[in-house]
């Protein structure tokens, strides 16, 4: 899985997962995509079968305003909190469907949920 973004415009992430590699360089090509929302949300699926799906958050934290997300992951039994303190651009993968955002706090304990993921 690869993140990455414009020198020239911090506003739009590409993803890209990719599936096989030859002499170490990935290069064929299985879901992409492209966003200018602070945070995406991708759902991959292997041989087509939603029992065997994981999300992939991918994002940008503007300024860096946002400590932490919590996300509600099919088959977890909890929900899933992951810290991006101090990361500006940040990528994470959870085995599962996505079902929806929880909050996100900042770095002065406020609600972000907003903020992020609208």
């Amino acid at each position: 899985m690869v993140l990455s973004t414009p020198v020239n415009d911090e506003k739009y992430k590409y993803f890209n997962c990719y599936e096989e590699k030859f002499n170490g360089f990935y290069y064929k090509s299985y879901q992409a995509s492209k966003s200018k929302a602070l945070v995406n949300f991708s759902v991959i699926f292997f041989n087509t079968d939603k029992e065997n799906a994981f999300t992939v958050v991918y994002g940008y934290n503007k300024g860096m305003l946002v400590d932490n997300y919590e996300l509600k992951i099919s088959k977890n039994e909890k929900n899933i909190i992951s810290s991006i303190k101090g990361k500006e651009y940040f990528i994470d993968a959870y085995k599962g469907f996505f079902e929806g955002p929880v909050s996100a706090t900042g770095k002065d304990g406020s609600d972000m949920l907003e903020a992020i993921f609208n």
